[in-house]
Parts: structure tokens; C-alpha cells; sequence
């Protein structure tokens, strides 16, 4: 019987080991979960981002929208980008196209190259706001002198299109061209 009872209280004692120390453990060092949250809670923009792709990797859209929006209300570019591109897609948030082109254009005037970039995309399709290839030329202009290939491309594409001599409504060939060499 003793020899049982020593048997069950070594099985146990690492899961009593834990429960006891556990407190101690974990009271040493804020995980960077809390500290992240609580930094976002503060009003940190660059948290609230973190803590938004967080829950985004943990695919709890609503509570990454959430982030998001508070980020990007405080003008914090590529929070803006993935929260215009949530309402885009709709997920986390109903789809609102007006609103991811709301989103994309606040980081486009900032010169983010991916609102840039998604900013052109809508006008060239038409997506939430009037089709409007002059804008889209424009906007996608900006976001390739970044860098963006699929600007560069979609440019190129348009540019072709139009028999390749006349521009992308009113963007020429040397402003393309130009345009990579940045």
C-alpha cells in the first residue's frame, strides 16, 4: 500500500509542482501578449497594429479589425491598408467598399505604397467608387515609382492596350519607364 502511495505521489508531483509554481513563473516576466495589449490599449498605434495582425494570424478577424480601426484612426498607414482591405474582402467586418476606399486613399495620401496600389486597383475596376482609368494610371503611377510590380505591370498592361502609343490616358511612355528606373 505505501509503495503504491509513493508510486501515485511521484506521477503527481511534477502537475502539483506546476499548479504551485505557476504563479511565481509566470509573475516573473509579462508575456509580450500583455505588455502588447496593454501597450495597445494605451493608445499606441504601432501596438494596436501588432496586436491587430496578432489576432489576425490567430484568424480572430473582428478583434484584428478592431485593432485596425483604432491604429488607423490615428493615421497609421499600413493599419489603414489592412483595414481598408478587410472591408474590401469582408472579413471581420462587412464588405464596404466605400470604406476600403476611404481606408486606401488616407494611407495613399500618405504615401503608402500599398494604398497606393489597392487605391488603383478599385478604379480600375470600379470597385466602390466610379471606373476611372485616369486615376487608377495616376494612383498606380505613384505606388510603381515605389516599386510595386504589380503596378509597373498593371500599367504596362494598360499602356500596351491602348496600342502602346498613346499612354495610359495621359501617362506616357517615359513616365513608365521612368518610373522603374526609380
Amino acid at each position: 500500500m505505501i509503495q503504491r502511495f509513493f508510486s501515485l505521489a511521484h506521477k503527481a508531483f511534477p502537475i502539483l509542482a506546476l499548479a504551485v509554481l505557476f504563479p511565481v513563473l509566470t509573475a516573473c516576466e509579462p508575456s509580450p501578449d500583455k505588455a502588447l495589449s496593454q501597450q495597445a490599449k494605451s493608445g499606441d498605434p504601432a501596438a494596436q497594429y501588432e496586436l491587430a495582425l496578432a489576432y489576425s494570424d490567430l484568424q480572430q478577424y473582428e478583434k484584428a479589425v478592431h485593432w485596425w480601426k483604432q491604429a488607423a484612426e490615428q493615421g497609421h498607414a499600413p493599419a489603414q491598408v489592412d483595414l481598408g482591405l478587410m472591408h474590401q474582402i469582408g472579413v471581420g467586418t462587412p464588405q464596404n467598399l466605400v470604406e476600403a476606399q476611404r481606408w486606401y486613399l488616407a494611407a495613399a495620401e500618405q504615401g503608402n505604397a500599398s494604398g497606393l496600389h489597392n487605391l488603383a486597383y478599385l478604379y480600375r475596376r470600379g470597385n466602390g467608387v466610379e471606373r476611372d482609368a485616369s486615376q487608377a494610371a495616376a494612383w498606380y503611377l505613384q505606388a510603381a515609382q515605389q516599386g510595386i510590380a504589380h503596378s509597373m505591370s498593371a500599367i504596362h498592361e494598360a499602356h500596351l492596350s491602348h496600342g502602346g502609343a498613346i499612354g495610359y490616358r495621359g501617362i506616357s511612355g517615359e513616365q513608365f519607364h521612368g518610373s522603374r528606373a526609380s
